[in-house]
Formats: C-alpha cells, structure tokens, sequence
C-alpha cells in the first residue's frame, strides 16, 4: 500500500522503477477489486461508489499510520526513530516530521520573540501592540487579531445579525407559576408599569418583568488585545498545543450538542400562527455557540484552544479551591461572601465536601477563555453586563463540560435549603427541591487514621504534567498566580 502510493520499495526504501510500479499497482487493483467484491458490494452500492469508498479507506490508513509514526518519533522521548519494519512507511513519516518542523520554524520564532517581548522587556499597552504586530508580520505575514475577526465576522459566524430575544415573564393569577413568552421587542412603558391581568399563553398573568438575550456575540465584545490564539492561524500552533487540545475535546460530542439546521437557518423575522420561523430564536439558551462553531457547524478549534488553556489556568492557579479537603476560614468567608470571624463550623464542615461554586467557576474560566481571544465587553449603552455575563458563563460552563467528559472534574448538588440553614437570617423555602451547583476536581480518597486524604486523580495529575510542558513557550498561557502546584488535601 505505502510503495505504490510514496513510489518506494517498501523492503529498501529505495525508489520503485517504472516497471516496478506497473507490476504493484496491478497488484493493488487486483486486491481492490477483490475487496468490492466481497465487502463493499454486498451493500449493493455501485462500482464507482465502492470504488470510492476503498480510495477513501486506503487513504485514511495510510494517513493514520503515518502519522502515528511521525507523533511517536517526535513526541515520545524514549522513541527509537522511524524503526517500522516498512521502509516506505518510514520514509513517509520522516517526511512528514521535516514538514512539521519547517512549519513550525516561523512560529518557534514568533513565540520566541513574544516571550522576549512580554517576560523580559515587559511592554505594555500600545507599544506591545505595535511591536507584536510586527512580530507576525515579519515572520509570519500575518495581522495580529487577525483570526478572531475572521471568526467574528459573516465570513465563518452564522449568530451574526441574529435578532435579540426579549423573555417576558407572567405571573399566573390562579397557580402563581411563572409564564414565559418569547418577543422581539422589550415592553413599552404602559406594558411594564400595568399590573392588571393580561392573557398570556391561553392563561391569565400579570406582568413581572423581562430579559434580554443577545444571540449575536459581536454586540457583547471588542477585539482589543493582542493575542497567541486570536492572530496565529491554528495550523501555525506548535503541534504540542494542538495535539493537546485534540486530546482535551476527544469526547466534545458527548459535551455539546451537534448544530442543527434550524441554527444555521436564515433569520426572516416572519412568523406563522404567531409563531417565528427556524433560526429565530436557536441560539437563546446558549448565546456562546455562535462563538464556539462556525457556520458549516464545526467548532472553531482557536475557541476550543482557549478553553483548554483556561481550563489548565483554573486548575494550575486555583487548584485548592475546587478540590475536597481543608478549608481556610479567609476561604470560606469568600466563598459564602462573610466576614471571617462569621464562618461557623458547620460552614467548615460543608465546605470540606464541595468545591467552588459552578457560577464562580464558569465565570472565571468563561473570562479567561475571552482574555485568550483578545475580545472584552463593549463599552456602549446597548450592552449591559447582565447580557455579557451571560456569555461569559455560558462559555466557561462550556468547558468545564469538557473538563467532566475528559474526567477531569465533578458537579455537586447539594439542596439549597441546606446551605440556607448555616445563615441565621437564611431563608428556608418549605418542601423546595432547589439546589445550588459546584464543581470540584475529580479526586481519590484515602484513609490516614482519623483523616481522610483527598489527591487528585491520575487524569487530573496527567493532564497537569501535560499542560506544564505545553505552555513552557507558550507566551500569557496563565493568566493567574504563577508557580501554583497541585497539592493534596486532608480532612
């Protein structure tokens, strides 16, 4: 299979003569025509079709073994070389490693001088900007934000121009259950301020309030900064951070829901039986998915390289906060927002068994995705923070979705009521099945006597060697407290 498609004699290595490539490529027909006739063809597909499929089989073999080759000599530290027993299979992974490298050059440079830029002569402000745009220039002739705004813009982003949702919300006279309604506009001043009941839904309410929901992301955010992932194209990035961030989104099909054509349906407006048409309003419960995939429906893999790296970011820097164990009292008054001398036992107790918050930690993570991206919250009167916290939560909670599929973290759901009761003025709601949410890393028990020890799991510990080695020339990888280590906890 590799002498005929590289042209090699797959025993020497050497160049096959065009005699020899007549007599293998016969061969290899032969064996096609074998294969569709005893495989493909029992599906009663045509000759061209199993045709094509069998190209299409060979062609993936070849490309994953190659490949995995290629990986093994350049990424393992005890590999032997290319040491395949087929000579043509290691002439094409060889190859393969010297494209990678020469690839990679322009970047090791970029990097190296970013770095430089940022660590040693620190600049800041406009001059980093100038200074890291000629960088890429230079040695990429590339723009810096160059990549952000092609993800932002008509050009890759289906959510742009989507229309915002306005949530009205009713209060049913008879059951006191909230109504919810969906419309394009916010209420007109006597709407809000009436508070005689109105039919809603085929049910009488009275009008609570509303919400805005922005479904088009460039209404919340600015590129304003400069940075690694918004500027590089992904083919650009040092295949350790690509093969890593492959690796951390091997189950995204578990974490989000594939895009579905009613998303990437055109926005008309319209509505029949007073109700809108597909596209109109798919983006409402997930404003950040029109940031995360592109309009042919694939993640754009920049944003899941963000994710990774504010994933890593959380874990590196605030690792003892989201794993089970001792809590400080300064810990746990943040935590519950008190002063320190008002963390009871009872709080101490509780905390030792949660994590952090899942609001606290989406919000974190949702904004050090974005600080990746370069993009900030836009500064003008149609955009409020309620409608960019949305975003930035959606898109933490996004990737701590992934960061549960890769086992890398757990939720927690303990009932609201419980919390309430450690509050003197707490409020307990009778027979509520309300809970609150938090995350904690995914962690191994162990018995010491009277304590029990909490380590993190060896998916947590592996995927923190990893991410060390990953970010070593990686310019503002981390964004928090440097030099953080993963600990153990004890109860």
């Amino acid at each position: 299979m590799f002498g005929v498609a590289q042209k090699i004699d797959p025993e020497s290595g050497e160049k096959l003569s065009t005699k020899a490539q007549q007599i293998l490529g016969e061969l290899v027909r032969r064996l096609a025509k074998t294969v569709l006739n005893e495989s493909f063809r029992r599906e009663g597909v045509s000759p061209e079709e199993a045709n094509k499929r069998l190209r299409a089989f060979v062609e993936r073999e070849m490309e994953k073994r190659i490949k995995e080759l290629a990986d093994k000599v350049r990424l393992d530290p005890e590999s032997e070389g290319f040491n395949s027993p087929n000579a043509a299979l290691n002439a094409a992974a060889e190859k393969r490693v010297r494209e990678i490298e020469a690839a990679e050059q322009g970047t090791r440079e970029v990097l190296t001088e970013w770095k430089d830029a940022v660590e040693v002569q620190q600049v800041t402000g406009k001059k980093k900007e100038k200074l890291l745009n000629q960088i890429l220039k230079s040695k990429l002739g590339v723009a810096a934000k160059g990549v952000i705004k092609t993800i932002l813009s008509p050009v890759k982003s289906f959510a742009v121009g989507k229309f915002d949702v306005y949530e009205w919300q009713y209060k049913n006279v008879k059951t006191g259950e909230v109504i919810t309604v969906f419309k394009r506009r916010p209420p007109k001043k006597e709407e809000a301020e009436s508070s005689e009941p109105v039919k809603v839904s085929k049910k009488m309410g009275v009008y609570l309030g509303y919400r805005r929901v922005v479904q088009d992301a460039t209404k919340l955010v600015n590129v304003t900064n400069t940075t690694v992932l918004n500027s590089l194209p992904y083919e650009n990035l040092p295949t350790t951070i690509k093969d890593a961030v492959e690796k951390f989104t091997a189950n995204i099909s578990k974490a989000f829901e594939a895009v579905g054509a009613a998303e990437l349906a055109e926005q008309t407006g319209t509505r029949t039986n007073n109700t809108f048409a597909e596209g109109d309003r798919n983006l409402y419960n997930s404003p950040a998915r029109g940031l995360i995939f592109n309009k042919s429906g694939k993640p754009n893999p920049e944003v899941l390289a963000a994710m990774y790296l504010a994933l890593g970011d959380i874990l590196k820097t605030d690792m003892h906060k989201m794993l089970r164990g001792y809590r400080s009292d300064v810990d746990i008054a943040r935590m519950f927002n008190l002063q320190e001398h008002e963390v009871t036992q009872e709080m101490r107790v509780f905390a030792r068994e949660q994590g952090m918050f899942l609001k606290t930690a989406a919000n974190t993570i949702g904004k050090t995705i974005l600080r990746q991206l370069g993009l900030t919250k836009r500064k003008d009167d149609d955009t409020s923070i309620y409608e960019y916290e949305a975003l930035v939560s959606d898109l933490g909670n996004s990737a701590i979705e992934l960061g549960i599929q890769q086992g890398l973290l757990e939720l927690t759901s303990p009932p609201s009521n419980k919390i309430a009761k450690m509050f003197q003025d707490g409020e307990i709601v009778a027979d509520s099945d309300a809970v609150t949410h938090f995350v904690r890393v995914k962690d191994v028990a162990t018995k010491e006597g009277e304590y029990t020890r909490y380590t993190p799991a060896e998916a947590v510990t592996d995927f923190a060697e990893s991410f060390e080695s990953v970010i070593e020339d990686f310019p503002e990888a981390v964004t928090g407290k440097k030099n953080t280590v993963f600990q153990a906890h004890t109860c």
